[in-house]
């Protein structure tokens, strides 16, 4: 009986769902977040999937993170939270925030820097050793997530 179940093909919902859920995984959002995200999303001109994409990677811990002052999304939410960053001078503990284009951030204590790996993104314009960068224009779909087929989340939430 075990075996029949291992070999059931999934179904074309449970791909969606198994998208949308990897997708809000990788960006640290919950359901509602999530959801209001996509709202967002399809009541905006450009194509849905794309403009999802767009909101979840300005948010300020992916900026952060993207940034590569941090080196997860989950540590740049804490430095957010405890209040370390600065978007145009302004401090912000709202790890949601949607940084906009020519925004700049920074933290306010470099000694709190976690200076991360990875590369930065080519949409953010980053000083690593003042810890802090800017937003020079909007993130394109093959800047962001690779491992995420958006297409699979707008359909699940177009049913």
């Amino acid at each position: 009986m075990s075996r029949k179940r291992a070999m059931r093909k999934i179904s074309e919902y449970g791909k969606q769902l198994a998208e949308k859920q990897k997708c809000k995984a990788e960006y640290g959002v919950r359901e509602k977040q999530f959801s209001n995200y996509y709202k967002k999303a399809s009541a905006s001109v450009g194509i849905t999937g794309e403009e999802l994409l767009k909101g979840l990677e300005l948010r300020l811990d992916n900026v952060l993170y993207r940034s590569g002052l941090y080196h997860s999304r989950k540590q740049a939410r804490q430095a957010i939270v405890h209040g370390h960053i600065c978007v145009d001078d302004k401090l912000v503990n709202i790890p949601s925030y949607q940084i906009g284009i020519h925004q700049e951030f920074k933290i306010k204590d470099p000694k709190n820097a976690r200076l991360g790996e990875q590369e930065v993104a080519k949409w953010l314009k980053v000083d690593q050793k003042k810890c802090s960068g800017k937003v020079e224009r909007l993130p394109e779909r093959e800047e962001s997530s690779q491992e995420i087929d958006e297409q699979l989340v707008v359909e699940f939430y177009s049913r």
